[in-house]
């Protein structure tokens, strides 16, 4: 009797565990956006990890799948306030955008601001 509860305890484990972990998982990657180019989607964009504060705004960590990426891509984009506008900046590197010019850099932006838990005026 005892070698049936323990195994229904390991398969009932077993099978509570599957529902468990994919939740987890799918908690470290947050769909962004989607480019789209001549009315064909052609790119995707998933934040990874977590995003981190820092002296001059925040900055995440993305991942870009799509047509222009044969494999997958991993760079980090970093956001801060100039001048009253939030821009992005494409890291390493200190070129800048205004988030005004680039519609998937403001979708970054709005999903990570929900994602931080604090919203920022953007128009």
């Amino acid at each position: 009797m005892k070698k049936f509860l323990l195994t229904a305890a390991l398969i009932i484990g077993v099978v509570v565990s599957q529902f468990i972990v994919p939740s987890q998982a799918q908690a470290e990657e947050i769909f962004a956006t989607s480019e789209t180019r001549g009315g064909k989607t052609s790119n995707h964009y998933i934040i990874t990890e977590s995003i981190q504060t820092n002296n001059y705004g925040f900055k995440l960590r993305l991942h870009a799948v799509g047509q222009n990426f044969h494999e997958n891509k991993y760079w980090e984009l970093g956001f801060t306030k100039n001048n009253g506008e939030w821009h992005a900046i494409w890291l390493p590197s200190t070129y800048t955008t205004p988030l005004s010019k680039s519609n998937e850099a403001r979708q970054i932006f709005r999903v990570a601001q929900m994602f931080m838990g604090f919203f920022v005026n953007v128009k």
